[in-house]
């Protein structure tokens, strides 16, 4: 019964998180904040243990998901700055 409490909370960090980013402008604003609570899910849990490996895979996963998300941010910035001024 534990379990089934937990995603309540999860889905919440999730809409919240994608909320967030998406006010800051970061395209796929909810794939990437599930990608975060997932991550943090796995590290923090009570009682788990994640292996060297699947924390090497699940943190170079998000570095290159990142840099696709945040590439077009980036742009978009550096696009509005060379414009304004």
């Amino acid at each position: 019964m534990r379990r089934l409490t937990a995603w309540p909370a999860i889905a919440t960090a999730i809409v919240v998180g994608g909320l967030l980013l998406d006010g800051v402008g970061l395209p796929s604003s909810y794939l990437f904040a599930a990608l975060l609570v997932g991550l943090a899910t796995a590290l923090l849990r009570p009682g788990g243990s994640v292996d060297v490996t699947t924390f090497v895979v699940a943190v170079q996963s998000l570095r290159v998901i990142a840099m696709v998300l945040l590439a077009p941010l980036a742009v978009r910035w550096t696009l509005d700055r060379a414009s304004s001024g």
